[in-house]
């Protein structure tokens, strides 16, 4: 911004240099003239160079900012296309609920029910969006009151999967509170956005731990949290409805 003020400044008075020409013929004015001309040719090199670099800065410090949130943004994505899925199998009765939830986050469970239930549908965040909502007015806390015994505690074991499979997402928001100063720095995301975001994430889940809970609340805050990043990082990139996580190296 200083550099363009200066250019700016220095256009003006080599224009001021070029209007006495306009009155007068003679070797000075015409010298003086000359520089008018080299000042403001100069000038607007210098504007087109600044407006190009600060361009590809502006470019660089997006691809950079996608590179790092692109974890999370992963991981929320497929936080919620497992609650899509499993949602689906409430309504399933071959479906087993007896399990541990740590058994349906394996690879050995996945790889089962990809063959099971073969659904490679993806649906835009949006609509994903919008069907998630529903499923949280579903679950919300007056509805849970007025389900059967044997329909709530499918209900609380279903949000106790997807807390169990949350544990990288965690892991991604951590390592964001752990370098946040330098992230607000380098203008990744400002340090209110990212105290809203660590909040959302860590709130959502800890009420999906718990049995008996408020689960539409816990759905809206990841979905906050997912605009957060979603809108940051410029990420467009649909919900798969396929029962997908992320699996740790011994389990390969």
């Amino acid at each position: 911004m200083e550099n363009k003020k200066l250019y700016r400044i220095t256009a003006g008075l080599s224009v001021v240099l070029m209007l006495p020409e306009l009155a007068w013929d003679c070797d000075f004015v015409t010298m003086l003239s000359s520089i008018g001309c080299s000042g403001i040719a100069a000038s607007i090199m210098a504007i087109y160079i600044e407006i190009n670099n600060s361009k590809r800065e502006k470019k660089k410090l997006e691809q950079a900012r996608k590179l790092y949130l692109r974890k999370i943004n992963d991981q929320l994505s497929m936080l919620f296309g497992r609650i899509l899925w499993f949602d689906e199998r409430m309504s399933d009765d071959n479906f087993d609920w007896r399990l541990h939830p740590t058994e349906y986050c394996s690879l050995q469970f996945m790889s089962a029910v990809s063959m099971e239930y073969p659904n490679k549908e993806k649906i835009s965040f949006e609509e994903a969006k919008t069907r998630l909502e529903s499923i949280g007015q579903k679950y919300d806390l007056a509805r849970q009151t007025e389900m059967l015994q044997e329909e709530r505690i499918k209900v609380q074991k279903m949000f106790a999967i997807i807390e169990e499979s949350s544990k990288y997402l965690l892991n991604e928001l951590r390592n964001i509170e752990a370098n946040k100063l330098t992230l607000a720095v380098n203008e990744y995301l400002d340090l209110a956005e990212i105290d809203v975001l660590v909040f959302n994430i860590a709130f959502g889940i800890s009420l999906m731990k718990c049995s008996g809970k408020n689960y539409s609340v816990a759905i809206r805050s990841l979905l906050q949290a997912a605009d957060i990043v979603r809108k940051t990082g410029d990420f467009t990139d649909e919900i798969s409805l396929e029962l997908q996580g992320s699996i740790s190296l011994s389990e390969l």
